[in-house]
């Protein structure tokens, strides 16, 4: 068989190829990080390890949450700031929320981020990509993401990422997909950055007609003044607050964790490993690496930028519009890398761009047939990789027991997927 044949092949085989390359990456990353550390170490013996950091009580960041809408309530303003990281108008968005007792308001949290994770790895990839094969990647992918770490973790702790990112993933579809309902997607956008500032990154899929440059700018210039102005939906002092345990919480001995997937995080560690390494006089390499770890984090973050510039300029050159499924990718990677903290809980909201890419027909012709499949199957091999992290057992290096070496990997492949198709992008 020649390569010819094969590219034919693949191109007719494409659900059951991605299919099977999505098992087999979920199943070597299952045996690397589940039943090695379990069943095959070096003890002979199985291991039992907890998967989440547990706090004591369950939801503890909801519960914090609720402690400040009800110290808002009742005008005690020195409660509502302390430690209070999320924007003042999540005060008002979860108030329902305090109706009821903690562990009701947990549960109807619980089912919100379940029904949040249904619509955004089912339905809507389905909405994205117009492509009937797409369902079965998204009950593929939601099966096991509802087995995961960073799901379990969302759960745990009473967070809504889910909730974030599904409003902002639903507010880029509704403004490329109808006219009418463009005033809601502005709507949904922001609640979402005012929920989490983090899906303030897909400013950059409200993109339409590129080539007008003075609309794009005034749209996200208008949207960015909205939200900057909501921040205030509560009083100056509020926002003043927020905006200093913004700062506080910047600092490093607060951001530093092994379940933080940002680029920060990880150099830091990074640089405190290869110091202890020198100290105990391994070899100068360490040193070596410690000095030059500031010049590769920015040379890391040059080539975030530089991503985003290539997708942008592609985006502008070919005239792009519409939901194109790597560069939705690869903003939720950014989402995730760029801030200080970023807790592994954010990743399991990449499950719906990796629907919209496995669903995707990438239309592309000749060698770039087989670099789609291979590209798609290394994805799914770093999302997988993310699915098992036992806090308790160190898995080797800091390049497998931290999840930001996977996402950056995650955008980087995203970007050349992006690069090498030509004619995948929907236009309206």
């Amino acid at each position: 068989m020649n390569i010819a044949d094969l590219q034919v092949r693949v191109r007719s085989n494409k659900t059951l190829i991605r299919a099977t390359l999505f098992a087999i990456a979920f199943l070597v990353m299952y045996f690397r990080f589940y039943l090695e550390p379990v069943f095959f170490n070096s003890q002979m013996k199985m291991q039992i390890f907890k998967m989440v950091p547990l706090l004591d009580p369950i939801g503890i960041d909801l519960s914090a949450n609720l402690r400040f809408i009800t110290s808002w309530m009742e005008g005690t303003g020195s409660q509502w700031s302390i430690n209070n990281i999320y924007p003042p108008l999540c005060s008002i968005i979860f108030l329902p929320l305090t109706w009821f007792n903690h562990k009701t308001a947990y549960l109807l949290l619980s089912i919100l981020n379940l029904f949040s994770l249904i619509f955004l790895v089912v339905i809507l990839p389905c909405l994205i990509t117009k492509n009937k094969e797409t369902l079965f990647f998204g009950i593929l992918v939601f099966l096991v993401t509802l087995m995961s770490y960073p799901y379990l973790f969302e759960v745990e702790r009473g967070q809504f990422n889910l909730i974030a990112s599904g409003l902002a993933f639903f507010s880029v579809y509704l403004f490329h997909t109808s006219h009418k309902l463009k005033i809601l997607s502005y709507v949904l956008f922001s609640l979402a950055i005012q929920m989490k500032l983090f899906p303030a990154i897909f400013i950059f899929g409200f993109i339409k007609e590129p080539r007008n440059l003075r609309s794009n700018f005034f749209r996200a210039f208008s949207l960015g003044i909205l939200n900057i102005l909501l921040l205030f939906s509560l009083g100056i002092d509020k926002f003043i607050h927020f905006f200093k345990m913004i700062l506080f919480y910047s600092e490093a001995k607060y951001y530093i964790s092994e379940n933080n997937a940002s680029i920060l995080s990880w150099f830091s560690i990074f640089s405190r490993v290869m110091m202890e390494r020198y100290a105990k006089g391994q070899s100068e390499i360490f040193k070596l690496m410690m000095d030059v770890s500031p010049i590769i984090k920015v040379f890391m973050y040059l080539i975030l930028l530089a991503g985003l510039v290539l997708g942008l300029w592609r985006i502008w050159r070919k005239n792009l519009t519409g939901n194109i499924t790597p560069f939705l990718m690869m903003l939720s990677t950014l989402a995730i890398l760029i801030p200080s903290i970023s807790h592994d809980y954010k990743i399991c909201f990449l499950s719906a761009p990796l629907v919209c890419l496995l669903g995707d027909k990438f239309r592309n012709d000749g060698p770039w047939v087989l670099w789609n499949e291979l590209i798609l199957f290394l994805i799914s091999l770093m999302y997988c990789s993310t699915f098992w992290h036992f806090y308790e057992h160190k898995q080797g290096s800091i390049f497998f027991r931290i999840n930001m070496p996977a996402l950056y990997l995650i955008f980087c492949l995203s970007t050349v997927l992006f690069l090498i198709n030509n004619n995948h992008q929907r236009r309206n």
